[in-house]
């Protein structure tokens, strides 16, 4: 099933595909031992619509984690960012798990995304950061967007807003 969120304040959606949405839950940190993981969020420029994420990297023995914190690796990143480019999409933020059920983002999350959005590199204006929490519901994804010093939470669409079609 795909996850869907809403950006108020610029009224686009991004969705998540069902492969990507896979990929990210089969990470969750439900054992008390586990450590973060994530890795980088890749979207499919075919789309004019919506931003929909079609790809994401998984964890990678170089990065260094705890059970609260996460540091990728800078030489993985800028590969699979390559890579992803040379395939024909585009990166558009990270993804990572956090041990609580409905997940948040924390003071460190955001100072991070903000340092990386600030170092450029890239041509993004934004970058989106996708939560997985331990809660294997819709309660356990949680999608934010950083830009200009600012994090919005992005609100889940609805299954029965899918179904119908009805504005969210």
């Amino acid at each position: 099933m795909t996850t869907v969120f809403h950006d108020s304040s610029s009224d686009g959606i991004i969705e998540l595909t069902a492969s990507v949405v896979e990929l990210l839950a089969s990470f969750r940190q439900i054992r008390w031992r586990e450590v973060e993981r994530g890795g980088l969020l890749f979207a499919n420029p075919d789309y004019v619509d919506r931003v929909v994420i079609d790809a994401a990297s998984p964890p990678h023995p170089d990065d260094r984690a705890t059970r609260n914190s996460l540091s990728l690796n800078h030489d993985r990143c800028i590969a699979e960012i390559r890579r992803a480019n040379q395939d024909g999409r585009w990166f558009v933020g990270y993804w990572h798990t956090h041990p609580e059920k409905c997940p948040r983002i924390s003071l460190s999350d955001r100072v991070s995304l903000d340092d990386n959005l600030r170092a450029g590199g890239h041509q993004l204006s934004a970058l989106l950061a996708v939560l997985v929490g331990t809660d294997q519901g819709a309660d356990g994804f949680s999608a934010y967007v950083i830009r200009d010093d600012s994090c919005q939470k992005l609100r889940e669409q609805l299954e029965a807003e899918q179904r119908t079609g009805e504005p969210f």
